[in-house]
């Protein structure tokens, strides 16, 4: 393999990234090699937790939606499944639903316009179900104890009603027919498929075709679904949204009368604040991060809209702001004691801090628009909360859409990093903006120039490590017949390792006391690092090997 001049981009990096700051880790890169923002990328999106593991969709080179498991941030991975790419999204993130030891996901069937339901297991993957097209808004499962999972499934004589798998296919059946016969009972015009699990049963919306659409409950038999609660009018028809919030005690739900608070039986299920409107804020939705505690959000409109905590009874609800936007703020999360939110007027998006105790707010950040433009309350959504800051998609004045981190003050809040900076979506692509907090770092997809929509994670992780520099200064230059030429500026060298993408070390070399090197390098084309100590410090430089 010939190399090219190697490139240093410790200047680069140094213009882009705030000052005190360490530059994002690239963990994974999925598709090597990029001339642009999308040539050549991983795309990697669909992050879920699992059992300590990370699991994500994306593309091997030119094997499109391979299921990938990610023990570690070292990068190295394992591939799982290659049935394409998940589709739909889901109050658990991003499409995958996960049950006891299964892994579920719905993908478009090859060659045809139907869905189908898949499991993934013990190194096992297998086809349950084929759905028929039809527009949903967004799949869901909901999961059960043993791996189960309740999900929209159809067939021709009784349309889409919750069906149930085990995770085999002698183990997938239609649940219940609530609204008898070929009409659904997850609402019309399309079938939307909304719920949740607590204390070992699934919550979910449905219409009998009498009663309009109500809560639903299910233990996971047909004898042991029924409806469990009255929360909408008898005639509600159209997009008929379910709203609700849980901790591990209780769960609320927004109803007829306000907000609805429940134990998990009809007898302690009853409305804990009466109000013209309720809305819960969504774990894992609307309201992405718990904060670490058990309270529940809603808004509320009274005299004015108002939002409001609680535990899930009417004597743990507590007022925590009046004076907020209609339908309460869309983003909150919870950091040591105080809520935060994103909120906009006509030209301008703030970053808000609130406190419960004192009843009051105030601006953490203003937001200045485009001058080109103008206000970018569409770039903004949040959030992913470490314990230690949060996380969020922005836009400021002129820059591209960017994540940004807050620990909850103004010299807090700033860009984890400029990716991008002359592309509309310079960091998270407006349609596979993923982020998730895996083992403390925050994990997210990002365009890079040099490697396109790839895996990054915070400063401080395992990986292809940050370019980045304690004390040394060298220069890494390739000449045209394959040799790697390193030179120290200061001090003599004492090794230099060559690592991939995926963090595993490709070339390793003793120094040998001089303040130049000069080795033989021949690796497939990618990106690399080339970490080089000295006896003043390392320097790390990223090179490129057409």
């Amino acid at each position: 393999m010939r190399f090219t001049t190697l490139f240093h981009v410790l200047a680069a990096l140094a213009l882009t990234t705030p000052a005190g700051a360490q530059a994002p880790t690239l963990v994974r890169d999925f598709f090597p090699g990029s001339s642009g923002a999308f040539v050549n990328h991983g795309r990697p999106y669909g992050f879920r937790v699992h059992d300590g593991k990370l699991l994500l969709f994306a593309n091997d080179g030119l094997s499109l939606g391979k299921l990938f498991q990610l023990d570690d941030l070292s990068g190295n991975v394992q591939e799982l499944a290659h049935v394409g790419g998940a589709l739909g999204y889901t109050t658990t993130n991003g499409g995958l639903i996960t049950s006891g030891d299964n892994i579920y996901f719905f993908a478009q069937q090859e060659g045809s316009v139907n869905d189908i339901l898949w499991r993934v297991s013990n190194g096992s993957v297998q086809a349950l179900d084929t759905i028929p097209y039809q527009v949903l808004f967004y799949f869901t499962g909901i999961p059960l104890p043993g791996g189960r999972l309740i999900y929209p499934g159809s067939d021709p004589d009784h349309g889409y009603e919750p069906w149930i798998t085990d995770g085999t296919p002698g183990g997938t059946h239609r649940l219940k027919d609530i609204n008898s016969g070929t009409a659904t009972s997850l609402g019309t015009p399309f079938p939307l498929f909304q719920g949740f699990d607590f204390g070992g049963k699934a919550y979910f919306l449905a219409s009998d075709g009498t009663n309009g659409p109500q809560l639903w409950c299910s233990d996971g038999t047909e004898a042991g679904t029924s409806q469990f609660a009255v929360i909408n009018e008898a005639g509600a028809a159209g997009a008929v949204a379910l709203r609700y919030s849980r901790n591990d005690e209780r769960f609320i739900v927004g109803g007829l009368a306000g907000v609805i608070g429940s134990d998990g039986t009809p007898a302690n299920t009853g409305v804990i604040h009466a109000a013209q409107y309720g809305f819960p804020h969504m774990a894992g939705l609307t309201y992405p991060e718990a904060g670490g505690d058990d309270w529940m959000y809603f808004s509320a409109l009274e005299d004015q809209w108002k939002l409001y905590r609680t535990r899930g009874t009417e004597a743990t609800t507590e007022l925590v702001v009046a004076g907020i936007p209609n339908l309460g703020y869309t983003n909150l999360t919870a950091l040591n004691g105080k809520l935060y939110t994103l909120t906009a007027d006509n030209e301008h998006v703030f970053l808000v801090g609130i406190d419960p105790a004192a009843q009051a707010s105030a601006i953490v950040k203003t937001f200045e628009p485009d001058p080109l433009s103008g206000p970018n309350a569409g770039a903004f959504y949040g959030f992913r909360n470490d314990g230690q800051r949060f996380y969020f998609m922005g836009k400021e004045g002129s820059h591209a859409r960017q994540y940004w981190q807050s620990d909850g003050t103004l010299d807090g809040t700033r860009m984890v990093h400029e990716f991008m900076p002359s592309v509309l979506n310079g960091g998270p692509d407006a349609a596979d903006g993923n982020m998730i907090i895996f083992q403390g770092a925050f994990v997210f997809a990002a365009n890079d120039a040099d490697v396109g929509l790839e895996l990054w994670a915070g400063s401080g992780v395992a990986g292809i490590a940050a370019v980045g520099s304690t004390d040394a200064r060298v220069d890494v230059r390739c000449s045209g017949d394959g040799y790697l030429q390193v030179q120290s500026l200061e001090g003599a060298i004492r090794s230099v390792r060559v690592m991939d993408a995926t963090g595993r070390t490709v070339l390793q070399q003793g120094g040998t006391d001089n303040d130049r090197m000069r080795i033989v390098a021949q690796q497939p084309a990618g990106i690399y690092l080339v970490q080089v100590t000295t006896t003043t410090g390392t320097a790390t430089v990223r090179v490129f090997i057409p």
